[in-house]
């Protein structure tokens, strides 16, 4: 697999140094034009930005609604609970992707649940606009998120020996500062892992901007998926892909780093 993987690798880096050619797709002609077009091009920077604005705010939501959760699941006494919990965790991920979100556009569309509830309840007037925009984006993403992100606090919280907390309390510290004090630090292992993963997965989604955003909101996997597929382009598909490869590069060097740091702490 490695092996494979190396040679499209390597396939995919020289293709995008190729020249476009709209009638055999590429030319064996090498030219730095397709970098050059990307970062002196401010519609494509914009959307760079917003690639990674859109990833490091899914990953952050992600993480506060899923800490929380992973907590419980790990320190509940109840084995039932913790297990009824887990299925409805893991139940969506035998849903094909297609069809979840397809389920998102009837939830989060004007006559769906949300606007339905919130009329009824008086506590708004007219439907939100929660589709085809960053908003619906976001609230797609941050579900499939944070599946992830949940059983990586939870598989590092179950590890926390519980007698560290009880020791905590003997000596008087109260419920906060065993959490910051205690549990936090010695958490963040997982709290790395999951951020790392769920990150990874988010700034290379295509198929949320393209279904949620409604072609309102572009992402460099969308730009990919359009210039691969539509316009034929690939040498400035593989140009974009390269340059979103780098950039997850650089996130996992940096957290490979703290994670070896917090591996020679605790």
């Amino acid at each position: 697999m490695i092996f494979l993987w190396f040679i499209s690798l390597i396939f995919g880096f020289n293709l995008s140094f190729y020249t476009y050619d709209k009638w055999e797709i590429y030319k064996e002609i090498y030219t730095f034009d397709n970098y050059i077009i990307f970062f002196t091009n401010p519609f494509y920077l914009r959307v760079l930005l917003d690639t990674i604005l859109l990833a490091t705010t899914v990953t952050l939501i992600s993480l506060i609604i899923s800490y929380p959760v992973g907590y419980f699941l790990a320190r509940t006494e109840h084995n039932r609970l913790r297990t009824f919990f887990i299925g409805i965790i893991i139940c969506p991920y035998f849903v094909n992707l297609m069809v979840r979100l397809y389920g998102w556009l009837a939830f989060l569309g004007r006559e769906g649940m949300i606007n339905n509830i919130l009329m009824n309840l008086n506590i708004i007037r007219q439907p939100l606009r929660l589709l085809y925009n960053w908003p619906g984006v976001n609230i797609g993403m941050i579900e499939s998120g944070c599946t992830i992100m949940i059983f990586c606090i939870y598989g590092v919280v179950s590890g926390i020996d519980i007698s560290y907390q009880e020791a905590a309390a003997v000596l008087g510290a109260d419920r906060i500062r065993i959490f910051l004090k205690i549990i936090l630090p010695l958490s963040r292992p997982g709290i790395i892992a999951g951020t790392l993963l769920s990150f990874g997965s988010n700034i290379g989604a295509f198929l949320h901007p393209m279904f949620l955003g409604g072609g309102y909101t572009a992402t460099l996997g969308s730009l990919i998926y359009t210039r691969m597929s539509y316009t034929m382009n690939w040498p400035f598909g593989a140009t974009i892909s390269y340059i979103m490869l780098f950039i997850s590069f650089l996130i996992v060097l940096f957290y490979s780093r703290a994670v070896k740091s917090q591996v020679g702490e605790y």
